[in-house]
């Protein structure tokens, strides 16, 4: 036992006041006379043996007493208490930093680390004192405490409800949580635990050394251990996962079988031959191979697999490898495909029998249709149609419009142009025409409608050029980055770009694209004169581009004829890019992430989500995303346009998880060096710095206890000294 004040412990010498004062009442006589002493000599002697056992028992009361309070101004402890650091009074704070990545459910050996880890965790919560107080952070939540400081049998009680997630999280955040935690927790004995795997692709040392500076500043500094599932540092498990399922294309065509990609990994030290592969749909076995791997390599297996009709596709591919994660053998997959893209190009009027003179011929010719009735299992399937021909149902199955020379449409037609475009649909326009001119009262009037029609801008005034006498136009500028110019981004092509001659276009005033309430439109290409080569404005939900010229070589431009170099990768390209082509039609998620279905669900309609296995989940139409906690298809039903709709979504693992290479736990426990112990686990005792061990010495409650001794001493005086007086 120590005593925080020496000069207090010395006053333990005031057991002698009571002494001294009892030997001076003794020494005190008094005469007293009698008439005799015959009858009293007896009751005088039983009289004395029993005040001089009162007398001692009061005396022993009296010193101890004194001694008790001296030694409570002394302010005692133990110093064993104080060295164990936290086996005693004050609690020990501890955070525990749990690991449940889906890497976690790896098996190693006979069990999984998971499983290794919770017997760890409960061999640890059994070495917690009563008054310890345990926090738990997750590494799956790691911006807040799944339990902000309990007892440890709290603590245990959860965890043993847990299961590995399946999603990635951060322990980088989850650490720097745990530091913000024990910054605000009382006490001086502070510590971090880390039950991880220590998954290499996990841990970012830089971010990890940060926080173990922050740690270390903390007064006292906070001590941070790393455990690992088992006795032993984690090793290098052998696993083959696959990360990653698309369609080359994502077109239907009938009788084409779909091929499908699929990227199979070997995150192991070992060959992987023969491994079985196959698609799987609806329990139907839609293709199968097999597959070798080199060690810590991939491959990519191309399998064609026949689909029914287009539409939306899922399913999923399926390894059967002895490896340490099943969770990643098997991957889901959804995509669309889509029944080729669908052109529809309005002209006056087709001639009969001669599709080169119409005014769309050289944009067929770009994309590969020689006839105006292409075969079926064309990529691009367009359909020309006459002005007179259109109908307001004609433009519902269209990706992208097209209007090539037309000088007027009828009043219902462009109704209902109009509404395809305000719904989603784009509009390409050539302004002019091989023979004669465009009608400059429809343009300028109902298609413009003072900047509320179809229209970007007005046509303008017409250049008109000569070949002979060398006036001709080039293109001069065009918008970097625009997805129409994608093709010319290589330096090559995008000076060939600017080699076509112009010899008639019409020069619309930039100032028309903001006139009207409609968004403002913008200029994405010049002229050399200066004269806009093509504009682009925003119609509804959709898009209109407008070329200001005619796509033929007579009273037009060389570019379809001279320059097909040119012209076709541009079309395709145009068409790509408007009628959505070039976008993924995969809908992959990672778990943890979020399913957005705002193009589906509509303001008053029910989203139903239902993911694999069934968990039917009912959700409002003002809600646009949802967070992905589990593996799995995702059904989602709602309205599109007014009409029933269904989607369906994919969610796996992170492929990160299935590299199971473990960061050197030495290494990692190098970084907090500036720890005063060496790392021997999460139970071991902490070392503390001479300031935190004072606070410990004034915090103990010895002192209390030899106060309320001093008091039942002198309560006991009392009693004693009014027993004997009876």
């Amino acid at each position: 036992m120590g005593f925080l004040i020496q000069a207090f412990a010395f006053g333990t010498a005031t057991f002698a006041i009571p002494v001294v004062i009892h030997l001076l009442f003794k020494l005190r006589k008094r005469r007293v006379v009698f008439s005799t002493l015959r009858f009293l000599q007896v009751a005088v002697l039983k009289e004395t043996r029993r005040l001089r056992l009162r007398d001692l028992i009061l005396l022993l009361l009296r010193a101890a007493a004194c001694i008790f309070i001296a030694l409570a101004f002394a302010r005692p402890y133990l110093e064993s208490q104080i060295e164990a650091g936290g086996s005693g009074k004050p609690a020990e704070y501890v955070v525990v930093v749990l690991d449940d990545s889906p890497s976690m459910s790896a098996v190693d050996g006979i069990s999984t680390r998971w499983d290794q880890a919770l017997h760890k965790a409960e061999q640890y919560w059994k070495d917690r004192g009563s008054d310890d107080r345990i926090a738990l952070i997750l590494s799956s939540e790691p911006a807040q405490a799944k339990i902000e400081f309990s007892s440890s049998q709290r603590v245990a009680d959860e965890v043993a409800q847990l299961k590995p997630a399946a999603k990635r999280g951060s322990m980088g955040v989850a650490l720097h949580t745990a530091v913000d935690l024990l910054a605000d927790a009382p006490g001086n004995l502070r510590r971090i635990v880390i039950l991880s795997d220590f998954q290499a692709n996990q841990i970012d040392r830089a971010e990890w050394a940060r926080e173990e500076q922050r740690a270390v500043r903390l007064t006292p500094p906070v001590k941070i251990d790393l455990e690992p599932p088992g006795e032993a540092a984690p090793k290098r498990l052998n696993n083959v996962a696959i990360t990653s399922v698309f369609p080359r294309k994502d077109v239907w065509i009938e009788g084409v079988p779909v091929v499908l990609a699929v990227r199979v990994e070997n995150f192991g030290d070992g060959d992987v031959p023969n491994l079985p592969l196959r698609i799987v749909s609806g329990g139907k076995i839609l293709g199968e191979t097999k597959v070798g791997i080199g060690p810590k390599s991939a491959a990519e297996v191309e399998l064609a697999v026949t689909i029914a009709k287009p539409g939306e596709v899922y399913g999923e591919a399926e390894i059967a490898p002895k490896d340490a994660l099943p969770e990643d053998d098997k991957f889901y997959f959804a995509f669309k495909l889509r029944n080729g893209v669908r052109i529809l190009e309005i002209e006056d009027e087709l001639q009969s029998g001669a599709p080169e003179t119409d005014e769309g011929y050289y944009v067929r010719m770009s994309l590969g249709l020689t006839t105006r009735n292409e075969p079926e299992n064309s990529f691009f399937q367009l359909t020309p149609v006459a002005v007179k021909e259109l109908f307001p149902t004609t433009f519902k199955d269209a990706d992208l419009i097209v209007m090539t020379g037309v000088t007027e449409l009828p009043t219902p037609a462009l109704a209902a142009l109009e509404q395809a475009v305000k719904s989603g649909k784009n509009l390409v326009l050539f302004v002019g025409r091989s023979t004669g001119s465009i009608n400059e009262g429809f343009y300028n009037g109902p298609l413009w409608k003072e900047g509320e029609g179809l229209l970007p801008a007005r046509p303008g005034a017409l250049f008109e050029g000569n070949q002979k006498e060398s006036k001709v136009d080039n293109l001069d500028w065009f918008k970097a980055g625009s997805p129409l110019f994608k093709p010319f981004e290589d330096g090559k092509l995008e000076a060939e770009l600017r080699k076509p001659e112009f010899l008639q276009h019409y020069r619309p005033d930039p100032a028309d694209l903001k006139k009207g309430s409609r968004p403002a439109g913008e200029v994405l290409a010049k002229f050399q004169d200066g004269a806009p080569l093509l504009l682009e404005r925003p119609y509804g939900k959709g898009r209109v581009v407008m070329f200001t010229f005619a796509p033929r070589p007579e009273r037009g431009t060389n570019l379809v004829v001279r320059h097909g170099g040119i012209f076709i990768p541009w079309m395709h390209q145009l068409v790509k890019s408007l009628a959505g082509a070039a976008q993924d039609a995969s809908r992959q998620l990672l778990t943890g992430g979020e399913l957005d279905f705002s193009s589906i669900n509509q303001v008053g309609g029910v989203l139903k989500i239902q993911p694999t296995p069934p968990q039917p989940l009912e959700l409002r139409s003002n809600v646009e995303t949802i967070t992905i906690d589990n593996r799995g298809i995702y059904e989602v039903s709602g309205r599109k346009d007014g009409l029933p709709d269904k989607a369906y979504w994919a969610a796996n693992l992170d492929p990160q998880e299935s590299d199971l290479t473990p960061e050197d736990l030495t290494a990692l426990r190098g970084l907090y060096s500036s720890n005063p112990e060496e790392h021997a686990g999460a139970a071991g005792p902490m070392q503390l710095s001479k300031e935190a061990k004072d606070e410990l010495k004034r915090a103990s409650p010895m002192w209390l206890y030899f106060m309320v001794a001093a008091a039942v001493c002198l309560l006991l005086e009392v009693m004693v000294r009014d027993f004997w007086e009876r």
